[in-house]
C-alpha cells in the first residue's frame, strides 16, 4: 500500500446535527478489544474513537491526521509513546469521545481506498 501524503486524505463532510446523531450512535456500540471498525463512507473509509488514535499513531505516524466530530478535542491528548504502549484498538478507553469537563469530540481518521 502506498501512504499518500496528509493532504490527500478526504474530509468526513457531516453537518453538525449528523456529527451529533453519529458519535451517539458510535458511543452506543459495544466496545470488542483488538478490533478496529472502519467505515465505508463511498470513495474512502472512516475509523473513530480509540481506533482512530491507534491508526494515526501506527499507520500515518502523526496524530496531526486526527478530526474531532461533535466537538473540541481532549484538552490535553498523550504523547504517542505513552498512549501506544498501554491502549489498545477499540479498547476501554473513551478514545476523546466523553469528558468528565464536558463534550469532547470523537477522534475521527480517514483513509482513501
Amino acid at each position: 500500500m502506498v501512504l499518500e501524503s496528509k493532504t490527500d486524505a478526504p474530509e468526513l463532510a457531516l453537518d453538525s446535527s449528523s456529527q451529533a446523531g453519529f458519535c451517539k450512535w458510535f458511543q452506543s456500540l459495544p466496545q470488542a478489544a483488538h478490533v478496529i471498525r472502519f467505515f465505508d463512507r463511498k470513495g474512502f473509509y472512516s475509523i473513530h474513537g480509540e481506533s482512530a488514535l491507534f491508526i494515526a499513531r501506527d499507520f500515518y505516524r502523526t496524530l496531526a491526521v486526527v478530526k474531532y466530530l461533535g466537538g473540541p478535542p481532549p484538552s490535553s491528548t498523550p504523547p504517542p509513546a505513552a498512549t501506544a504502549a498501554k491502549q489498545t484498538p477499540g479498547g476501554s478507553s473513551n478514545g476523546g469521545s466523553s469528558s468528565s469537563s464536558g463534550k469532547v469530540g470523537l477522534a475521527s481518521v480517514t483513509l482513501n481506498r
